[in-house]
């Protein structure tokens, strides 16, 4: 994306890539999410209606799943840049949710 002065900063773009992240799982029970270097973490906000069978069995890849103590779920995600960080995640959550 360029305007008047110039390619729009990269940090600029990551913060367009999180807003549609939000955006697009608002109303979806997702509490919380942490995206770090090599894995996102999520939080749903009422765990009592969350299936984890179901998350399970709706992720492909479940090598790079973990349900972790405190009803959080980990994804391993060997991704680079953050706007496909963000578009993995958005399917994740919209496919389970």
């Amino acid at each position: 994306m360029i305007d008047i002065f110039g390619p729009i900063p990269e940090y600029l773009e990551n913060l367009f890539h999180l807003t549609k992240l939000k955006i697009e799982i608002n109303g979806l029970n997702v509490k919380y999410i942490k995206i770090l270097k090599d894995n996102v973490k999520i939080e749903y906000g009422n765990k009592n209606i969350i299936n984890f069978n179901d998350i399970l069995s709706k992720t492909n890849n479940q090598n790079n799943l973990k349900i972790l103590k405190n009803g959080m779920i980990q994804y391993s995600l060997d991704m680079e840049n953050l706007k496909d960080k963000c578009e993995y995640i958005s399917k994740i959550i919209t496919k389970v949710s």
